[in-house]
């Protein structure tokens, strides 16, 4: 039932008439005509040209590679997959059944830490050319101008419409296929969170999501002249508003690298490195990103770093907690041998 689910996803998007698409503002001759030139030109990592068939076709385009990414991860590494050995024991097999439940729950999160991570690091050079020079990711934020961290660009929309619609994605599919393994702080705190901050650096207020439920439902109900509405209206939307952005988060993409580290350990166990997550970790989500916010301008994006960060200590002192003492008692009974 679960895969007949995103079976049909695939088929009404595929066959859905183009005309129909583009009364919508969708034009699928983008996506045919995406080049890897193109996603590498630096002209699209300063300027934002986008148009909004080019938003609404970005955001198809989206949610068709995760629906792809979806269904060959159920294929692979899903609960039925045929490499996977049942047992006749009762026990054993809900263990392994478990087990291949909680693979799958890495699946997404792998493709889309190794993506960013990816985009992040392409970003960060086109910015700093710290691939050139490392020590240009230090010195680049005690210099950069305030819109190099609060602007729009080609690269950070697509990336951050991306993400948003990514963290509701995870979450759907989670609760369908792995609803045990979505964790209470990185799924059902972090996702909504996230998917908050990219709606809010897109459209520069996510609470213009609500604007459909007064204009189909406050205002008929209630008429335009009540109290509630005019708050709505007058004083919570325009309170909220902040200037759309997207390059701070290209910025921190690099983030994801030791995520990417994870996720792959966890579905293959033989690339497991605890060592380095921690140190990916420490370099990319503390070190780096307290060096960034330290300098950046104050902001809407500012108290996300702040909170981000907060997030980041408490992850990397379980880290600490769970493997460090292990790690330095093997270095230890090294010396000793």
């Amino acid at each position: 039932m679960k895969c007949c689910l995103l079976t049909h996803i695939f088929i009404l998007l595929f066959y859905a008439p183009d005309t129909k698409l583009k009364s919508v503002g969708i034009d699928l001759n983008l996506l045919c005509s995406i080049k890897l030139s193109d996603l590498l030109d630096s002209y699209h990592y300063h300027n934002y040209t986008l148009t909004s068939t080019h938003i609404r076709t970005t955001c198809l385009g989206c949610v068709l590679l995760l629906c792809f990414v979806m269904f060959i991860a159920w294929i692979f590494f899903g609960e039925k997959n045929w490499k996977l050995a049942y047992s006749n024991d009762s026990q054993e097999d809900a263990r392994l059944r478990n087990a291949a439940r909680k693979r799958l729950s890495w699946v997404l999160s792998t493709f889309n830490s190794g993506l960013l991570s990816v985009v992040g690091a392409l970003y960060l050079n086109e910015y700093t050319r710290c691939f050139n020079n490392p020590i240009n990711l230090i010195t680049f934020p005690m210099h950069a101008a305030p819109e190099v961290w609060y602007s729009l660009t080609n690269v950070g929309y697509v990336t951050m419409i991306y993400f948003g619609i990514f963290n509701i994605a995870e979450l759907v599919w989670g609760h369908f296929f792995f609803k045990e393994h979505l964790d209470p702080l990185t799924a059902m705190v972090h996702h909504p969170l996230f998917a908050f901050i990219m709606l809010t650096g897109l459209s520069g207020n996510a609470l213009t999501i609500l604007k459909p439920i007064n204009a189909f439902l406050l205002t008929p109900i209630l008429g335009s002249e009540n109290p509630l509405v005019q708050f709505f209206v007058k004083s919570l939307l325009p309170a909220t508003a902040v200037t759309p952005y997207n390059t701070f988060f290209l910025l921190v993409c690099l983030e994801e690298v030791p995520t990417f580290l994870l996720s792959l350990g966890t579905l293959f166990p033989a690339l497991r490195t605890d060592a380095g997550f921690g140190i990916t970790f420490f370099l990319f989500r503390l070190a780096m990103h307290a060096w960034f916010m330290w300098w950046m301008p104050k902001g809407f994006p500012f108290y996300c770093f702040i909170l981000s960060l907060v997030m980041h200590i408490f992850w990397f002192k379980g880290w600490v907690q769970k493997y460090l003492p292990t790690m330095l008692g093997t270095a230890a009974d090294k010396k000793k041998k």
